[in-house]
This record gives structure tokens, sequence and C-alpha cells, in this order.
């Protein structure tokens, strides 16, 4: 690829499906259903909730937003994450309602959405009717839907956070390939036309660490989408979900 190519199509894409499930990573962090009694739950899922509260607050403001109005919804995110994670914690959520679970996606998804919920109507109680604040009609008719219109947003979360989370251990094994990849996501797949120029790369020499930045990259953001799940079937799951919102 040089600074002239065309956009890439959609099955050209940074990070396409195919690869991702083509790189072998390390095994998940979840330990096996069968063992909901292992210590290592409480960890594991500590790690997972830790490792994605920038998600989490993400998606959770934009629930709010229709909620909570505009200008108070990232404050209030960050506090409704901080209240669910405690809480999370305190009643063994993590280890014990998990035990079945195969993505911590799919069970984080419906945890939040309820827990933002009943937060949104214990904290209007407390400001009795404050202006801005959903009317109890608004919530309900909210907790009433069978899908959260809001979902998807948790993906997109989701993958912004393990793209940042890709891109940053990228930078500390090479800078040049994480400009690389920097340059691609803001030039929707297509290398920005003075790349070669700021690398001091240009031609053959920036086309082979354009596909070797793309490569490393794709294989990091593949070990870090894998740790939200237990086995590869999970995971091709969890990256059919995901495709709308990949690199």
């Amino acid at each position: 690829m040089d600074s002239t190519s065309p956009a890439p199509d959609r099955r050209d894409r940074l990070a396409p499906r195919a690869l991702l499930l083509s790189i072998e990573t390390r095994r998940s962090l979840l330990p096996p259903p069968s063992r909901a009694d292992d210590p290592r739950w409480e960890a594991a899922w500590t790690h997972l909730a830790t490792t994605y509260a920038p998600a989490m607050r993400r998606y959770v403001a934009r629930l709010l937003r229709g909620l909570v109005g505009e200008d108070r919804a990232d404050d209030e995110a960050e506090d409704v994450v901080q209240a669910y994670l405690a809480a999370a914690v305190e009643h063994g959520w993590l280890s014990r309602d998990v035990a079945r679970q195969r993505s911590f996606r799919s069970w984080l998804k419906m945890q939040l959405f309820r827990f933002t919920c009943d937060w949104v109507d214990h904290r209007r109680a407390q400001k009795r009717n404050a202006p801005g604040w959903a009317d109890p009609e608004v919530l309900q008719g909210l907790r009433a839907r069978v899908l959260d219109p809001a979902e998807a947003d948790l993906d997109r979360a989701l993958v912004e956070t393990a793209v940042e989370a890709a891109l940053r251990r990228l930078a500390e094994r090479s800078e040049d390939q994480a400009e690389v990849i920097r340059s691609l996501l803001r030039g929707g797949g297509t290398p920005e036309p003075d790349l070669g120029a700021r690398l001091e790369r240009e031609g053959n020499t920036l086309a082979a660490l354009v596909r070797r930045a793309r490569t490393s990259f794709a294989t990091l953001l593949a070990e870090t989408l894998r740790e939200t799940v237990r086995d590869e079937e999970a995971f091709a799951d969890l990256l059919a979900d995901l495709e709308p919102h990949l690199p």
C-alpha cells in the first residue's frame, strides 16, 4: 500500500474480521464455567471490568443523555460506573452471576442497562423531580423495551477502548508502526499523503512498514478482544457483533 492507493473497501479495512479470527493469541483470562467457585473468578472479572471501564463510561453517558440531560451525562456516567463496580464486588456479581456466560460484553450490556435505570430512578426520587431528569413515564418506557436502544453504543465503545489499548501496546514496541496505524485510522484505512515524508520512508519501504504495522496491530487487537470471551466460538460471535464498529 502506498500513499496513492485507493481507499479500501469493506473487505480490506484496517482490522477485518477474517484477519482477527486467524490470529492465534493467548487464551482468555476467564476460568472455565465449571469452576465458578475458583478464586480466580473475582480477579478475572475485576480485571475485565477495570480494563473496559472507559467503554462502560462512554456507554452509560450515551444512555444518560436522554435521561438526565446532555450537560450532566459525562459526570453522572462516572458516578454510575464507580457505583456499579463497587456493587459488583460487594455483592459478588463478578464471580457468581456470570458463571455460565461466555461473553463479558453480552452480560455487561444488560447489567449496566439495568443498573443505570435503577440509579436514575433512585437519584430522581432524591431530587424530587428536578428539572432535566427523565419523567417516570420515560424511564418506565425505557425499562419495558426488550432491547436496550443504546446497546450498539457499548459495542462501539468496547471497540474504541480495545483499539486504544492495542495502539498503546504497539507504540511501546514500535513508534513508527504506531504512527502508521494512527495515520490509517485518521485516513479511513488509507495512509495520509505525508506519512512517508514524516517517517522518512517511501515506495516499497513504506509499503512494507504499513503491512507490518497492520499485522502487528491486528494481533494486539485480537488479543485484547479475546480476553472478553472464553472460547473460539464465542470469539467468532463477538466479532460478528462488533463487525460494524471495527476499524
